[in-house]
């Protein structure tokens, strides 16, 4: 899919909620479809779909998209951009200097999707996405400002969706010679696209009980015993039982340890 993302003349590019109002002032819904004013295209290397708006003229509503055909929509890449090992969360700045990326944005239905918020060192709660997208599990911060106020109530703990989850990741803003990959957005659909969303909360214990090293980092040992199992030819259900977690998460790190 050829996305586009509206920018402003900040230095950031982010805009106001004043200039996000469709005529009327209205505010945009998801599945809208918008007429925007736009001045020039405003690539950087990390982001070549940004394009720059006419903040002097308003949006407009022109339909709306049927949630029905959402799947058209999706973008199928192989990954979520450079994979670096344990650490891919982020991109060098470097890598993304010497080899542009086609797109900053991509639009995708993950498996195996979890939120979770955590106390950072500052003390502040973060929002994070633990996922598995192309049989790799990703653990990225959430910046969807909807997402992170319902939550921002719960506290610290893990929270799992009850219904199909489709997201918007993106590639953000340069920070330490680093670009980190976020959740720009999250939302459910159900079959029948009918029932309002619920959220079902659980913790790391409850996680825990079938799965008792779930999330858990993997240690040395841990990939040497991985990679002994793989090379003595066991089903990955049988890493799963003999490592505590998920089979995902075993052909996952697989995957990252370059033998699948």
């Amino acid at each position: 899919m050829n996305w586009v993302r509206p920018v402003s003349d900040s230095p950031t590019g982010e805009l106001s909620l004043q200039q996000i109002n469709i005529a009327g002032l209205q505010e945009p819904k998801l599945f809208d479809i918008i007429r925007i004013p736009f001045i020039d295209p405003k690539p950087s290397y990390f982001q070549p779909e940004n394009v720059l708006i006419d903040s002097t003229i308003p949006w407009q509503k022109i339909g709306g998209y049927d949630q029905a055909g959402i799947n058209k929509l999706l973008d199928i890449p192989n990954s979520l951009w450079e994979n670096l090992g344990s650490r891919n969360d982020r991109v060098p700045t470097d890598i993304l200097k010497s080899n542009p990326p086609l797109s900053s944005l991509y639009f995708i239905k993950p498996s195996e999707f979890i939120l979770y918020n955590k106390i950072r060192e500052l003390g502040n709660l973060q929002t994070r996405a633990v996922f598995t997208y192309n049989d790799v599990q990703y653990d990225l911060v959430v910046t969807d400002p909807v997402i992170k106020e319902k939550f921002k109530e719960e506290g610290v703990g893990t929270y799992k969706f009850n219904r199909d989850v489709y997201m918007c990741v993106s590639l953000g803003e340069g920070f330490h010679l680093e670009h980190y990959k976020l959740v720009a957005s999250v939302f459910e659909i159900e079959s029948d696209l009918s029932a309002n969303p619920k959220v079902k909360a659980y913790t790391f214990k409850e996680i825990r009980v079938d799965y008792p090293q779930a999330y858990a980092p993997w240690t040395t040992e841990d990939d040497q015993l991985l990679l002994k199992k793989f090379k003595d030819n066991c089903s990955i259900d049988e890493m799963a039982a003999f490592f505590q977690r998920k089979s995902g998460a075993s052909a996952s790190r697989l995957k990252k340890l370059g033998v699948i």
